[in-house]
């Protein structure tokens, strides 16, 4: 009998399934449902207690069974097998390798066999347990070293935020914090500015600027995919109106010549597959977070419908370009190019897997799919097919216009679609920007020609989509780890999603500032991206684990000892958020009318009773109020803050009645109830918004917004809200 070790205990029975196809009888399946061992728990334990840096030069870690159900299981199934009939399949990355390797070093295997296979199909497997290797202590001493730095960090630094009212800290959390703030604080600091540009349009259907250098993508907040981007040229901005006006004035009376027209083709070959950090920025895009995503994309590999998705690298296998190439040539044979399209990894990706894709482009288990994994895997599905279609074909021209006179000239851009390949799929526009037939020499009769104003606009503040893209463009943490980073952000209350913007929360600004102030360096970009090489390093064999965590030790030590210093200081400016400091609240508690201080919570400032046994609290900010009065009485609305989940929400509250809703109300724009005379508010429908009764289920009354005539969906109405 031979076992195999997985992580997950969905794939079991479909493994099962298909080695008892291959060899019947022979295999049994068990999981370890993820990590079942590893360091303690932080709280109760000083780091010196669960890690020995001895002497001798050695490291040694104090590994806990986090799982006992799952070893008890463990050690049943192995308990009366040799090492050689024990295959170690968990998943094939750094974290994988170290659940094979404590798998072995807990149970004193000296030769497990490590299988491991990037897309869970019969042939894959088959062709796994066939050629078997050595577990790689690259890869385990890497996790090892990861595993240790962040379980330092977390352990110290988040001991010294509790005093501030801070959940936690971690390495890559706080740099993507920080990240998020300083954008934040960019955007508050920013003082727009005016500029002046110049803008000619010609009766011969063309329409031109003055021209500067060529516009390029300043803002990393770009959403467009960077296989799209091209440079054009940019119109000057000037920073005066009377130098504008001035081009005006010498060019309006004069002859317009075209100076040149030059024509160059261009292709824009289709997106790559997608890596992790693509399909969770895609996935934000369809409305998903990135827990969502995650979640989806790796049930999708445990059923064996997509590859392995833990993946930095946009290469694909030659299988898997076959099975794609070959269904273009059955469905879109216009579509096929004569040669696969490669796509090359960008600098710094490990490049272990391949791109994540569908297994097979037709499998009948894909039309059972429901929910968030159909959206996912409808996603992969289509950027797989995509990929290797042909490039879509431009020709790109620029003519340059010379007013008689003058030394400056004027730029009119145009593109034309020539063949769309892979667009002839996409349901965008074709991105065509149409001139008429021009040749140089030819004179241009001038309509207008006059000055436009515009204002500098302030950064943008941080997408999901593109603070993952930021990450990743800048190595802060593994794309395998954005979607908890963003999640824990939100948890803590460090970060609230609105409107599909990241904004800090005030603990968020605190947390930050607080780690600037003692341990600035760790929270940098270079940091985190500096230690994921050295990781890579200890992966490679050219680093040695030990002497890479003392190292660090020794730095993380000094840091230590300043930062007591730093945090006294920052405590003694920021009074409020310090526990072991004393804010007088003016107002008396509400509940036994004793003294109150100001305390700081995940829902922002709040004055709490003195006396512990009272818990009574007041809000210590005026309330938010709605511009619209209550739908129901006319008294106002205000907002109403909690908690969800260990997650800020909100709802509106009226002071008058007893109406709620998760939305603003809609003001004098509504209509009145056809059935009882209230304001009626907008409600989310299957098919769109509608207006709906306030006094609901009381009253149904429902009408579309044109309010012609009566809704024809189901309304969804607003969750519950606490009373």
């Amino acid at each position: 009998m031979k076992l195999l070790v997985v992580e997950s205990p969905n794939k079991v029975k479909k493994l099962q399934a298909y080695l008892r196809e291959i060899e019947p009888g022979a295999w049994r399946v068990v999981a370890t449902v993820g990590h079942w061992r590893g360091l303690p728990a932080m709280d109760g334990n000083e780091f010196a207690d669960v890690v020995d840096l001895a002497s001798d030069g050695w490291l040694r870690e104090r590994f806990e069974v986090t799982k006992p159900e799952v070893e008890r299981r463990l050690r049943s199934e192995i308990g009366t097998l040799t090492d050689k009939q024990v295959y170690l399949a968990s998943d094939p990355d750094r974290e994988g390798e170290a659940i094979a390797w404590h798998v072995a070093e807990h149970f004193h295997l000296t030769n497990p066999f490590r299988v491991e296979f990037h897309e869970i199909t019969k042939a894959a497997v088959a062709k796994a347990i066939r050629t078997p290797r050595k577990i790689n202590v690259g890869l385990v001493d890497a996790q090892r070293a990861r595993s240790l730095l962040d379980y330092l960090l977390g352990m110290e630094l988040s001991r010294r935020l509790w005093r501030f009212g801070c959940k936690s800290a971690g390495r890559v959390q706080s740099c993507a914090l920080r990240i998020v703030v300083s954008r934040e604080q960019a955007i508050r600091d920013f003082t727009p500015s005016n500029f002046w540009t110049v803008e000619a349009t010609y009766r011969n259907g063309v329409t031109a600027f003055v021209g500067g250098a060529p516009a390029t993508d300043e803002d990393e907040l770009d959403n467009t995919e960077e296989h799209e981007r091209s440079a054009t040229l940019a119109p000057r901005r000037f920073g005066s109106q009377v130098e504008a006006e001035a081009l005006v004035r010498a060019a309006e009376g004069v002859t317009h010549v075209v100076e040149s027209v030059d024509v160059k083709p261009a292709i824009r070959r289709p997106p790559p597959p997608f890596t992790t950090a693509s399909l969770l920025a895609a996935g934000s895009s369809a409305g998903l977070s990135p827990d969502q995503v995650s979640a989806a994309a790796q049930a999708l590999f445990e059923k064996g419908l997509v590859t392995y998705i833990r993946t930095d690298s946009v290469a694909l296998s030659d299988e898997g370009v076959a099975n794609i190439r070959q269904y273009l040539a059955s469905h879109h044979p216009a579509l096929l190019p004569a040669k696969p399209q490669v796509f090359a990894d960008k600098a710094g990706a490990q490049g272990a897997h391949e791109a994540i894709r569908p297994t097979s482009m037709v499998n009948d288990e894909a039309e059972s799919l429901r929910g968030n994994e159909q959206t996912v895997y409808r996603l992969i599905w289509d950027r797989a097919l995509r990929c290797q279609m042909a490039a879509a074909e431009f020709e790109q021209m620029v003519v340059t216009i010379a007013p008689w006179g003058c030394q400056w000239r004027l730029v009119a851009l145009g593109s034309r679609l020539v063949r769309p390949g892979w667009r002839s799929l996409d349901n965008s526009p074709p991105d065509e920007m149409l001139l008429p037939e021009l040749k140089a020499g030819q004179r241009l009769d001038l309509d207008r020609m006059g000055v436009k104003t515009g204002k500098t606009k302030a950064p943008r503040r941080f997408s999901v989509k593109s603070l993952i893209k930021y990450l990743e463009r800048n190595g802060v943490g593994r794309p395998s780890t954005y979607a908890a980073i963003i999640n824990t952000l939100v948890e803590r209350g460090y970060v609230e999603l609105k409107k599909s913007e990241l904004h800090p929360c005030e603990l968020g600004f605190t947390a930050e500032g607080l780690l600037r102030a003692g341990f600035e360096t760790l929270t940098e970009e270079g940091f985190t991206a500096v230690t994921e090489q050295a990781l890579d390093e200890i992966e490679r064999g050219k680093c040695e684990r030990v002497a890479f965590f003392r190292a660090f030790k020794e730095t993380f030590d000094d840091l230590l000892a300043g930062a007591g210093a730093a945090f006294t200081k920052y405590a003694s400016s920021h009074s409020i958020v310090d526990r072991t400091a004393v804010v007088e609240h003016s107002a008396p508690c509400p509940k036994c009318a004793g003294p109150m201080v100001v305390r700081v919570g995940k829902l922002g400032k709040f004055a709490a009773c003195k006396n512990r046994d009272c818990g009574g609290t007041r809000e210590v900010d005026p309330p938010v109020v709605a511009k619209a009065p209550c739908p129901l009485c006319g008294a106002r609305v205000i907002e109403q803050k909690y908690l969800k989940n260990g997650t800020p929400r909100r709802f509106w509250k009226c002071d008058g009645c007893n109406w709620r809703s998760q939305t603003k109300p809609s003001g004098a724009e509504a209509p009145k109830c056809p059935g009882c005379g209230a304001t009626m508010q907008k409600v989310k429908g299957g098919k769109g918004p509608f207006w709906g009764c306030p006094r609901y289920p009381t009253c149904k009354s429902t009408m579309s917004i044109s309010g012609v005539s009566a809704a024809k969906t189901k309304p969804k109405r607003t969750q519950a809200v606490p009373n």
